[in-house]
């Protein structure tokens, strides 16, 4: 345990609005009571943002997708197969060139999770994993705890 008391900013929404599966709640749950009970302050925040960040985010990790794929085509040659990568991976790097135009336009946001607003916090909101693979980068929302 911290020898120092830790200001903790907990998200349980998301925010395209849609309802945290009840495990990825319940565990987030779970880590907010135990550092509580650590002694810890811990804060429930709304989503520090709006539904658009889930477009750039789709945008960003497209662009990455992409770039992976493109990098492993180039170094692995004619051993290069597409189908060795997951579905979300496929469909994140479909996803980029039909969003190439809305690069300069995506959403800043801070570096810094912990600069979300209200007071400042030694832990900020951090993505978590859905519970299932969607098929395609479109179709994810981000959780945030």
């Amino acid at each position: 345990p911290s020898p120092r008391r830790l200001r903790i900013g907990v998200v349980v929404g998301r925010a395209d609005g849609a309802t945290l599966h009840p495990d990825v709640r319940a565990a987030v749950d779970r880590a907010a009571d135990q550092c509580a009970a650590l002694g810890h302050d811990v804060d429930h925040l709304e989503v520090p943002f709006d539904a658009s960040v889930g477009d750039d985010f789709v945008l960003y990790w497209g662009m990455l997708a992409q770039a992976i794929l493109l990098q492993s085509r180039q170094v692995l040659g004619s051993a290069y197969d597409v189908e060795g990568f997951d579905r979300w991976t496929r469909g994140l790097a479909a996803h980029a060139p039909r969003s190439a135009s809305r690069v300069e336009n995506a959403r800043r946001i801070p570096a810094d999770p912990t600069a979300s607003p209200g007071a400042p916090r030694d832990r900020g909101p951090r993505p978590l994993p859905q519970r299932s693979e969607p098929s395609s980068g479109r179709g994810s929302a981000l959780a945030i705890a």
